[in-house]
């Protein structure tokens, strides 16, 4: 069925990108005139190249995307990992993401050290509906809460351990 669909639609497709450069291209010759994007990365790169663009979200709604970041279990150097788990969660790391790429962060108080009003709002740091409106594949959604009361304990406060600093632990959920 979805070989089917891909087919019905090559008509309609100029490429599949896999590149944020890839896809700039793609606008600056006039190649193409619509396509998804990764949250703002790409528009701000055509404005530096001086073409106006415009970001929407379709009446289908938008995609949502999460990366992570994962230390495995027995690593030979914990305290390293900890440290660069703590610097990407911390507001280097989390500022690093929102300005570098124009994506959301999940550290609201970092967010607020980093961004002015008009991107803290653009963001949608302060919009947990939002975060509940997007479209993901795979993710486990409890289905007594949305998005936002997952991430909001997900990202609760840091806790304290010999040469670590990351959270929330299971001790710091049970709270």
């Amino acid at each position: 069925m979805a070989q089917k669909k891909l087919i019905e639609q090559r008509p309609l497709i100029r490429k599949y990108w896999s590149t944020a450069g890839e896809l700039v291209d793609l606008f600056k010759f006039g190649e193409v005139w619509i396509s998804n994007t990764w949250a703002g990365y790409q528009s701000s790169l055509l404005a530096a190249e001086g073409i106006k663009v415009v970001e929407f979200i379709p009446k289908e709604n938008a995609e949502g995307w999460m990366d992570s970041f994962m230390t495995v279990k027995g690593t030979t150097n914990e305290k390293c990992a900890y440290k660069f788990l703590n610097m990407m969660t911390g507001e280097a790391g989390q500022c690093g993401v929102a300005n570098v790429n124009g994506y959301s962060v999940t550290n609201p108080v970092a967010a607020k050290n980093c961004m002015s009003e008009e991107q803290f709002t653009a963001l949608h740091q302060d919009d947990p509906d939002y975060l509940d409106s997007l479209l993901t594949l795979g993710e486990p959604r409890p289905p007594a809460s949305g998005l936002h009361q997952y991430l909001e304990r997900r990202e609760s406060p840091v806790i304290s351990a010999p040469d670590r600093t990351i959270g929330p632990g299971p001790a710091a959920r049970r709270a």
